[in-house]
């Protein structure tokens, strides 16, 4: 066994290859017989990362379906796209992508968690050499913000789900005053590598 079978394995547990064409957008997909075809476009594989990479964090965010407001299937797709786009030639950034999927209408929490899992997931394929065509600045990437991370920082009353509103109804915390929080007990690492030091899985 190689490092590569090794790291192949480990990708895929971490963002699952997918496979059922109704999963994948209209540009990814193949009519009956032609998708040796479609895979041979130039690009077919790298944005088919990219979809994976919108999937997964698009499954995390439906780990608080019964809570979340203000998201749908579409704002993963409209993320997708964005990140495709040929004439986007800014950086991809959290602070960029969030302003884009939020001036559609869909909320903060579930869009925050969107795209920065999304962009946690493409800067490890960047670490390791698997994306190409697309450049991911750590000190450009938000830390993620679900109930795990929100307890690590005292802040387990403000729910995601529900662009961090109090349990109470009364009181809301800013995104923005979140993410400031973490640069500054970070201090020269980035906000992307607080979620890799606190989060941790329920047990």
């Amino acid at each position: 066994m190689t490092k590569e079978d090794t790291f192949n394995f480990l990708l895929r547990a971490a963002i699952p290859e997918i496979e059922d064409f109704n999963k994948l957008p209209e540009d990814l997909q193949w009519e009956p017989r032609e998708r040796r075809r479609k895979e041979q476009e130039p690009g077919y594989f790298s944005k088919k990362l990219i979809w994976e990479c919108v999937y997964r964090a698009h499954r995390d965010v439906l780990t608080g379906r019964k809570f979340v407001k203000n998201y749908a299937k579409s704002a993963a797709q409209k993320l997708y796209s964005e990140i495709i786009n040929p004439q986007n030639t800014k950086e991809l950034s959290s602070e960029e992508l969030i302003d884009y999927i939020v001036s559609a209408g869909y909320g903060i929490g579930p869009t925050q968690k969107l795209v920065n899992m999304t962009l946690k997931y493409m800067f490890l394929l960047q670490l390791f050499g698997k994306l190409k065509g697309y450049s991911i600045k750590e000190e450009d990437c938000d830390c993620p913000l679900d109930s795990i991370i929100l307890e690590s920082l005292g802040m387990g009353d403000a729910k995601w789900t529900k662009d961090f509103e109090a349990s109470d109804g009364k009181t809301k915390k800013s995104y923005k005053e979140i993410q400031e929080k973490i640069k500054e007990l970070q201090g020269s690492k980035s906000k992307l590598s607080y979620d890799f030091e606190h989060w941790k899985p329920y047990k």
